[in-house]
């Protein structure tokens, strides 16, 4: 498969869901050294933070190798198979909209990775998620009353200690030493915002289909009724 615009990919899956009401689709959060997962529910609805995948660490974005990531793609299309997911939406970071940033670029060449290997062989779409980690973070940082001040910490090696003290309770200790609970969410937010595209598409997609039904139903009443 190859990349699909977000109004080609939500065509795709109305139809293919007419067919097969059992399949799922993934959010993707590519990170430096993490990637955070979501997954939808089989009618494309809901959505769940999944897991993050590890990944070895590079920073030179022109000569980043793909290919050291074996682990990565084994744990990942494990997953994708039992999952029964048929396409992803990945997070795709323009500034403004618009601006394509070295992170876009590296999330591209990733995609483009995954697909000519064929890591993964159904389709992609990407959805701008410019911040959306740290916005996701911050929120959850709000609603538990903690102050946001040192979520902006200056890398991710940071200490576990204190990120646990910031969360307290609200994260069991595995999850904190995973950092799910930026990519996970981030994930979860990128798939929202197609699933909600998608949603209201299916919706108009139904409406259409529903009057253009009406005159055969009123000439089938006719034709009972004679």
């Amino acid at each position: 498969m190859s990349f699909y615009s977000h109004t080609k990919l939500i065509k795709h899956l109305y139809n293919k869901k007419r067919n097969d009401k059992a399949f799922t689709i993934m959010g993707l959060d590519f990170g430096r050294k993490y990637v955070g997962s979501a997954i939808s529910c089989a009618s494309l609805k809901k959505t769940y933070a999944t897991k993050v995948y590890n990944i070895n660490p590079q920073y030179n974005y022109v000569v980043y190798d793909f290919a050291i990531h074996s682990q990565f793609y084994k744990k990942f299309a494990a997953d994708v198979k039992a999952k029964k997911v048929k396409a992803l939406v990945v997070g795709y970071p323009l500034r403004e909209g618009t601006q394509i940033t070295p992170m876009a670029t590296y999330v591209q060449s990733f995609c483009n990775f995954i697909l000519s290997n064929k890591v993964f062989e159904g389709p992609v779409t990407l959805i701008n998620d410019y911040q959306t980690s740290e916005q996701k973070a911050l929120k959850v940082l709000l609603q538990n009353q903690k102050s946001p001040d040192k979520f902006f910490l200056e890398s991710i090696e940071d200490s576990l200690k204190t990120k646990g003290e910031l969360f307290g309770d609200y994260l069991q200790t595995e999850l904190v030493n995973k950092k799910t609970i930026y990519d996970t969410h981030a994930a979860q937010e990128i798939l929202e915002k197609f699933l909600d595209m998608y949603n209201q598409q299916v919706t108009q997609y139904e409406d259409r289909r529903e009057k253009a039904d009406k005159p055969t139903r009123s000439a089938l009443v006719e034709t009972s009724e004679q």
